[in-house]
């Protein structure tokens, strides 16, 4: 019994000394990872800004691209933000249909409007009401369409400015060979 309560100590003691090397194992590896992401910190607004001015150099290369990337963009993120002005100067306002405008027009000439219409959705968009998500989906559809436009634009002109290199290269080489074949003779 005695030697029973003697090793006790011991097993606790040992079992605290590893629980200690642990801890102070975690400690310093927290140490380290705090270092790691306030040295990150620290260097990301330089590189943000680094991006943006990279990114800000090329839309001055590239304005019709950068239009219309930036243009897409924007009918996605927002598309009621542009929805709402045109609706308006077409004349389909949150009160109804404006007097004297071609909403009005368009109104007299098609005469009872039925609620699954094209118009009815459209003034329905415009008073906040059940045609928002329709036309949200179409402006956002032609947002997406104009993106990948001046997305695609990018690549191909990449595409096209690699096969001139190829093609250049190809030249050079070609005309190398008429010299070193004429320096022969």
């Amino acid at each position: 019994m005695a030697s029973k309560a003697l090793y006790q100590p011991l097993a606790t003691s040992a079992a605290a000394a590893r629980q200690s090397e642990a801890v102070a194992s975690a400690v310093t590896q927290a140490s380290s990872l705090s270092v790691s992401v306030v040295s990150a910190a620290r260097r990301l607004p330089a590189e943000a800004a680094a991006k943006g001015k990279q990114a800000a150099e090329w839309a001055a290369a590239n304005p019709g691209k950068a239009t219309a990337v930036g243009a897409g963009a924007a009918l996605i993120a927002a598309p009621m933000a542009a929805a709402i002005p045109v609706l308006g100067a077409a004349g389909f306002g949150a009160g109804g249909v404006a007097a004297g405008s071609a909403a009005a027009g368009i109104q007299s000439g098609i005469g009872s409007v039925v609620a699954p219409s094209v118009f009815a959705t459209l003034q329905s968009a415009a008073a906040g009401g059940y045609g928002v998500a329709a036309v949200s989906a179409v402006v956002q559809g032609v947002g997406s369409t104009l993106a990948a436009g001046g997305i695609t634009s990018v690549f191909l002109k990449s595409k096209k400015q690699e096969s001139k290199d190829v093609a250049l290269e190809g030249e050079e080489e070609r005309l190398s060979d008429d010299v070193d074949g004429s320096d022969s003779h």
